[in-house]
């Protein structure tokens, strides 16, 4: 969930996610006319004086009464400790996702209670899915956008294999350990390059310190061929994390989780939601695209019976072949 909100590129992407609560300020749904299919706003019930609601349109110009229901839904959700983001599905999606039209839904809602929830929404929080979703211009420009969801996936035994696929570690003991070397036996064989995600130390020294003092503490991991701390799309300032990779087995690197660096503790974890391409600081100035090929390999046709469905291992389920 982190590498989605620290993204530096516009891209698709699968990942798995816990639904904590349905936003319901501003509405679910919103009144469209059915001629422009542009949203229209209810006159005061005090001047409805007809049979059917009265409804302004400012695209047609016109008063209007042939309207529909239409869903615009926000769930806010999370996986573990990553941060949490906003989901947000538009209303042929929606109409799948929940089952029900908009409008049938609208009636379970209580007019009085502005900030209500209709039972078959408030069923949602607690499940946890698999989201197909789209990372646009306006989630680079601001984390307070929501990510449009194109596709959905809700079947156990997938979530729970992506879900194991998912699990950073979280410790340096000997379970995680053993855990890291599980799922680093699962790297296709033609991938020579790990890719670990490093957070926790901080953004108050000078990018080449920074770059230098990461080099230095996972000297001993392996060959460094490439070290990468992104910055903020706006303002320029380190975000506060590093993409590291190392040529071959990322075990030893893994094992520094909570280790410490000029004075502060690391996390560090396998980087699974990642960029095809990045611009980097060592090593070659090409795009790292070939680089994780395990990770379309793993989520894509290395990952059971979710291969097919995300790209049948051609791109991983990141909208880059034409089959996502």
């Amino acid at each position: 969930m982190d590498q989605i909100v620290y993204a530096l590129e516009a891209r698709t992407c699968v990942t798995i996610a816990t639904i904590y609560s349905v936003e319901v300020l501003p509405k679910w749904y919103y009144i469209a006319c059915k001629v422009c299919n542009k949203k229209v706003q209810p006159y005061p019930p005090e001047s409805q004086t007809g049979k059917d609601l009265l409804y302004s349109c400012g695209v047609c110009d016109a008063d209007v009464t042939d309207v529909d229901y239409k869903y615009k839904l926000i769930l806010h959700v999370g996986y573990g400790s990553s941060q949490k983001i906003k989901l947000l599905f538009f209303d042929g999606l929606a109409q799948l996702f929940i089952g029900k039209k908009t409008e049938e839904l609208a009636l379970e809602k209580p007019k009085d209670d502005i900030a209500a929830i209709p039972g078959t929404l408030s069923v949602l929080v607690g499940k946890t899915m698999l989201f197909k979703i789209l990372i646009t211009i306006n989630n680079l420009k601001s984390d307070k956008s929501a990510y449009v969801v194109e596709k959905f996936w809700e079947k156990d035994d997938m979530v729970v294999q992506f879900g194991k696929k998912a699990a950073p570690p979280t410790s340096n003991n000997a379970s995680s350990s053993d855990s890291a070397d599980k799922n680093s036996d699962e790297v296709s064989p033609q991938s020579s390059v790990q890719t670990i995600y490093v957070e926790g130390f901080g953004s108050s020294l000078p990018e080449n310190d920074i770059k230098t003092a990461l080099s230095k503490h996972f000297s001993a991991c392996g060959e460094i061929t490439r070290v990468f701390v992104p910055t903020n799309f706006e303002t320029g300032f380190f975000k506060g994390f590093a993409y590291i990779d190392l040529k071959g087995e990322a075990t030893k690197a893994l094992e520094l989780n909570g280790s410490h660096m000029i004075g502060k503790e690391l996390v560090v974890k396998k980087a699974l939601l990642i960029r095809d391409s990045y611009t980097g600081h060592s090593g070659s100035d090409r795009g790292s695209g070939g680089h994780f090929g395990n990770v379309g390999g793993r989520f894509g046709g290395r990952f059971g019976n979710v291969g097919g469905r995300f790209g049948g291992g051609r791109c991983g389920g990141y909208g880059k072949c034409g089959r996502c």
